[in-house]
């Protein structure tokens, strides 16, 4: 399975996943349940230092219901704003 690297640094800006995760009061955990993974891959993923595959890009998408669309969560830095 391949994984795009993301920009280890988002230069002080919010990873989308965490703007999204925070406006609706999920914590890392909640967040990280509902889509399978641990609340510290999370955090490494808002940090941008944590690979988001094709796949799991996908599954962000379905979970947010679109408000964090694959470009996004795969390209924080380019389409995360």
């Amino acid at each position: 399975m391949s994984h795009l690297k993301l920009v280890h640094s988002l230069d002080g800006r919010q990873h989308p996943l965490e703007r999204y995760r925070k406006r609706h009061g999920l914590t890392q955990k909640a967040m990280g349940d509902l889509l399978g993974l641990s609340h510290v891959s999370i955090w490494r993923i808002e940090q941008g230092s944590q690979p988001v595959s094709a796949e799991l890009a996908k599954r962000i998408e379905q979970v947010t219901s679109g408000e964090v669309f694959r470009l996004a969560a795969l390209y924080p830095t380019e389409y995360g704003q």
